[in-house]
């Protein structure tokens, strides 16, 4: 339920303040705890999940931010409740072995969801941008979300190829299906004009063609071409958005944030200025308080040196967790996953993904599943 309705977090609010995910982590993380399992194997917890409470302390409280401003500001809710997300989840895998790689099927659905209802008319293109936006979701978001959901549909198949489709019949049905959704959730990722995303999808199927398929360079260069060509007769506003990122450095007005933000970490690395002290800085330079957009910066901004290594640690462990998966298993789809996770945190608001903690969640369960199945079955990635 709760990887299903990621997709709809900003599509279908409950309440205000209270989003679908946000009460079905609620509706989850009690359901687990009427299981007696869960207290055996919730306080086994990986190094870096305490790593990411690290981050979340040296953020919000352990920084330079109680010497530099007399300012409060609230602590970060929504990174607490994807920090809580990665604990459920990681402890609900260890009682159910492969269970976020199952979820993962469920937000594909979600995914296939938003393409019916955007096929049924239902979205709104913005005024001024010409990006497409479904009941109020962020551009940025939808097309990262179908970013996910397309390599989601990668990994199923790579599955259903590994258990030998040809002697189902049913599963031979799998291909034609995914591969519709695939290119209706890639066309709407070009109308959301989402630049990051859009690189995210192309640097991870590089990865995954010349690292699984061994494609040669000439036919993925006629890929690219062919890719490139749809995309121009689809999404003018992405053509138009990735054309001034090339002839006039336009990243969305965030040149001039990023400059302030190397600034102010050029003064405060060693501790940062915490939030509340960015803030008061941003307001007076800007009169406002934008985010940085990039999550390396905002991390060393807010909490200085130590967060920013705690940041790198948990990043270096991911993607030496993929590569071990990959060397085991030959599943390279956790690893091209790290493609997007990287573009949302130099381009987006990583910390606010709920997707995107729920990918770390499935990344730190690899190791589980690694000394689960080294003793049973290499490949681990066909047994469940």
């Amino acid at each position: 339920l709760y990887a299903f309705v990621l997709v709809f977090e900003r599509i279908f609010p409950i309440v205000q303040g209270l989003s679908l995910p946000k009460a079905s982590i609620l509706i989850y993380g009690a359901s687990l705890m009427l299981n007696p399992k869960f207290y055996r194997e919730s306080y086994k917890v990986p190094h870096e999940f305490l790593a990411l409470l690290a981050l979340f302390l040296l953020l919000n409280i352990l920084n330079g931010g109680l010497f530099f401003t007399e300012r409060f500001r609230s602590l970060d809710q929504a990174l607490f409740f994807n920090i809580l997300s990665v604990w459920l989840i990681y402890s609900h895998n260890k009682i159910d072995p492969f269970v976020i790689r199952k979820s993962l099927y469920f937000f594909t659905l979600g995914i296939s969801l938003v393409v019916i209802m955007s096929s049924l008319g239902i979205y709104y293109i913005e005024p001024r941008s010409g990006r497409l936006s479904i009941n109020g979701s962020l551009p940025n978001s939808l097309g990262f979300n179908c970013v996910y959901g397309i390599l989601f549909f990668v990994m199923i198949y790579e599955t259903y190829k590994a258990r030998s489709m040809q002697t189902n019949p049913n599963e031979r049905l799998f291909l034609p299906i995914a591969l519709l959704f695939m290119f209706a959730a890639f066309y709407i990722l070009i109308l959301t004009g989402s630049r990051s995303a859009f690189l995210a999808l192309i640097g991870a199927l590089f990865i995954f063609t010349l690292v699984k398929y061994k494609v040669s360079y000439a036919m993925f260069l006629f890929l690219i071409v062919a890719f490139i060509i749809f995309t121009i007769g689809a999404g003018g506003v992405l053509i138009l958005r990735l054309t001034d990122t090339v002839t006039t450095a336009e990243f969305g007005g965030r040149l001039a944030l990023i400059f302030f933000s190397l600034e102010v970490i050029q003064e405060h690395y060693l501790f940062g200025v915490g939030r509340a002290g960015y803030d008061e800085l941003a307001e007076l330079t800007f009169g406002r308080s934008p985010s940085p957009h990039n999550v390396f910066l905002e991390t060393i901004l807010y909490g200085g040196v130590p967060a920013g290594i705690t940041l790198i640690y948990i990043m270096f462990r991911m993607v030496k967790l993929t590569i071990r998966e990959y060397k085991f298993t030959g599943n390279i789809v956790p690893f091209i996953l790290m493609v997007p996770i990287f573009l949302q945190a130099l381009s987006q608001q990583l910390f606010n993904s709920k997707i995107a903690f729920l990918i770390i969640a499935f990344t730190l369960s690899l190791n589980n599943d690694y000394l689960n199945g080294k003793d049973k079955n290499k490949n681990t990635f066909i047994n469940y």
